[in-house]
């Protein structure tokens, strides 16, 4: 029998330390979390600023990552034709929901990061944030995502992989 084993955490261990200015991948990786939290609750892009502003408010947006800075790159990613569709007024959105499914004698749950179905039900269209580089994982979450929503009956499951930093957008 093992003993349990406590880990520090990384964020306690820089505290610990006094790390106070986090390396670049640090940054890179607490901007990702930023910016998923972002496009994750904003549902036009008339949102972005009100979004930006609450997150601010509530200390989300750390000293060395500048509203500023956040605010250029959204808007810089919004403007890919594909990506301001998908954040019209036009969809029924389902941002951050879970699905779940009974398999077996359990309960799946998976969560995507951006649903949209059109007004009449015809189409569905799942979208996968992404502030790393690209892996086949994650071609193989968008896939379950889009079968999910193909058994809950939507005739037309479209699925997206949204590479935000390079403004690639992959159809999965």
């Amino acid at each position: 029998q093992r003993p349990l084993v406590f880990r520090q955490s990384n964020r306690a261990a820089e505290f610990i330390r006094g790390d106070e200015q986090p390396d670049n991948q640090e940054l890179f990786r607490q901007q990702g979390i930023i910016l998923h939290q972002l496009f994750s609750a904003i549902r036009t892009i008339d949102d972005v600023d009100t979004v930006l502003q609450q997150m601010e408010m509530e200390g989300m947006i750390l000293s060395l990552l500048s509203k500023e800075k956040i605010q250029k790159l959204v808007h810089r990613a919004l403007n890919n034709p594909i990506a301001k569709e998908w954040f019209s007024p036009k969809w029924k959105l389902f941002n951050e929901r879970n699905i779940v499914r009974k398999n077996g004698i359990k309960a799946e749950d998976k969560r995507p990061d951006r649903v949209m179905i059109s007004e009449d039900q015809s189409e569905a269209i799942v979208v996968d944030f992404k502030f790393a580089a690209p892996h086949n994982d994650h071609r193989e979450q968008v896939e379950r995502y889009k079968s999910l929503l193909s058994s809950m009956g939507y005739p037309s499951v479209k699925g997206y992989l949204w590479y935000v930093y390079t403004g690639k957008i992959q159809s999965v």
